[in-house]
């Protein structure tokens, strides 16, 4: 670690800390709130960093894999509170990462959400049979997505 607030070289930087402490002293809370850590398991770079703001506002930490098998490494050593997954990914497609994770004892017990543009309900049912929680269909609405994540993690800090 290379300091409190991050778990991994692509965790919060500093900058994402000191907005959350503005947010904590608005919401009449001392000090940095103790982060929940979501891995991004996405393949698109812009995706990526869309999803790394959103969640930053929420007041949610993040570690990133570009393919399912850097996933499923990340998650293993990183541990996670929920785990966002792409369904197309390279290398190992998520709905493979997504049974090998729920298939061991050390994270099957991490919520996964799928976030993906397969958009067919053939597709969902696929992701929940492969062990996701939850099923996205890109494109979402901001509230949406805000609402399944909190409904497996609630958001660190009240933004309004």
């Amino acid at each position: 670690m290379s300091n409190q607030y991050t778990r991994s070289g692509d965790s919060l930087d500093m900058g994402t800390q000191f907005q959350m402490d503005e947010l904590n002293s608005k919401n009449g809370k001392d000090g940095p709130v103790p982060q929940r850590y979501i891995l991004i398991v996405e393949d698109n770079g812009d995706m990526r960093d869309f999803l790394r703001r959103v969640l930053a506002r929420h007041g949610y930490g993040h570690l990133e894999a570009a393919d399912g098998i850097e996933g499923i490494e990340i998650a293993h050593r990183d541990h996670p509170d929920l785990i966002l997954m792409d369904m197309s990914l390279p290398e190992l497609d998520g709905f493979e990462a997504t049974r090998r994770l729920k298939a061991d004892k050390t994270t099957q017990h991490v919520p996964i959400i799928a976030v993906t543009a397969h958009a067919r309900p053939a597709d969902e049912k696929r992701a929940l049979e492969a062990g996701c929680d939850a099923y996205l269909s890109k494109p979402y609405s901001l509230r949406e997505f805000i609402d399944v994540v909190q409904k497996f993690l609630p958001s660190p800090v009240a933004i309004g």
